[in-house]
């Protein structure tokens, strides 16, 4: 029984999990390849001869969400225990020295390097990514090197995972991630935290293309039909 599944499906199935592969490789890959995996998954189907477009369709959406759910486990495991994180924002460079760990009492020591020469003081809050609440604010003095302003502070929080905020002068940006967690919760911190959209968006475009090669295969079928019937009358 089993035997006669895999020889009727064996098609679908082997489209199936080598999508889940090419989703999982394009997103190790980079932006572009990620916004063209519907594409590779579409062509996977098409070459080994998956041709019902309900079957392209549910086993399609399947392989991206599998594949995306996939990566985004890998990922958190791969951000676990991760010494120094480095982040470039406008006039920031921060660079984060115990960036990533599940032990809560280790200090992460910041430094920020200012693109400007300036007296300004360095401020900064440590928000908790949770429940968007300041768990620390503070200011640092800077030293001038090189026209650039270098600052240096640490910051030990609780269980969780932070942003820092920081601004010198009125220039504000982002200054990276704080991260006290263990794998399984950093899995679900980046699977909402981007996860989602990147989920819709490849379900959204792979949906569109699927929907767009059967209009136009429907418009071929229905310009044969009527050429068909022109010459026969």
């Amino acid at each position: 029984m089993k035997d006669s599944l895999i020889k009727k499906y064996w098609r679908q199935i082997a489209s199936f999990l080598l999508s889940i592969g090419a989703v999982l490789g394009s997103f190790f890959a980079g932006w572009l390849l990620i916004v063209l995996s519907p594409i590779f998954v579409f062509l996977i189907f098409k070459f080994l001869g998956v041709w019902k477009n309900k079957e392209r369709l549910g086993y399609g959406l399947a392989a991206l969400l599998i594949g995306i759910l996939l990566f985004f486990f890998i990922f958190s495991y791969q951000m676990d225990n991760v010494e120094t994180q480095k982040y470039e924002y406008g006039n920031y460079e921060i660079v984060i020295h115990g960036y990533s760990t599940p032990n809560a009492s280790r200090p992460a020591y910041i430094s920020v390097t200012y693109a400007k020469a300036t007296n300004a003081t360095l401020n900064y809050e440590v928000v908790n990514t949770e429940t968007q609440k300041v768990f620390k604010r503070g200011y640092v003095i800077g030293t001038i090197s090189n026209n650039k302003t270098h600052y240096y502070f640490n910051v030990t929080v609780t269980k969780g995972i932070y942003f820092l905020k920081l601004q010198v002068g009125n220039d504000t940006s982002y200054g990276g991630e704080i991260l006290r967690a263990e794998p399984s919760e950093l899995f679900h911190y980046f699977l909402f935290m981007s996860g989602g959209y990147v989920i819709v968006l490849l379900a959204v475009l792979y949906s569109l293309l699927i929907f767009g090669v059967h209009s136009i295969r429907r418009t071929q079928e229905l310009n044969r039909l009527r050429y068909e019937h022109e010459k026969k009358h």
